[in-house]
């Protein structure tokens, strides 16, 4: 499968190989869908960039959906720990190395921009939505 074909059956706008594609096509009213859809079609992306975009869709579409209040933390970290169960697989690695991130690369205002990232670290130490101040940073 590609991204193109992948877009069509979740119905987003931007086909492949537009760059970033998983970042243009994120939606938080899909947020569920794209996660489910990771489940379960991953395996059937032969391309490792395709992958990653596909991983991007997941996580671009639950930092929105935090930032726009459009869905419990509980959720989002549902949603997260789609691509947290491939984590020692690549592409995933990288994109965990990538994403898990970006909340400490600026200042505060940069940091409440990334939700997402509490949410993976936060998965990664095996706690949940009830368990930790997710929404604090370390």
């Amino acid at each position: 499968m590609d991204l193109t074909r992948a877009g069509h059956i979740l119905g987003l706008l931007c086909s492949w190989p537009e760059q970033d594609w998983g970042i243009v096509d994120a939606d938080t009213h899909r947020m569920e869908d794209s996660a489910a859809f990771h489940r379960e079609h991953m395996d059937d992306f032969a391309n490792r960039a395709a992958r990653f975009y596909l991983g991007e869709l997941v996580l671009e579409s639950v930092n929105d959906a935090l930032l726009s209040n459009r869905v419990t933390e509980r959720s989002a970290q549902e949603a997260v720990q789609a691509i947290l169960r491939r984590r020692s697989q690549e592409p995933t690695a990288a994109l965990l190395a990538y994403w898990m991130n970006l909340d400490q690369m600026g200042d505060l205002e940069e940091q409440e921009r990334w939700p997402v990232c509490r949410l993976l670290r936060a998965g990664l130490d095996g706690r949940t939505a009830d368990e930790g101040p997710l929404n604090q940073s370390r």
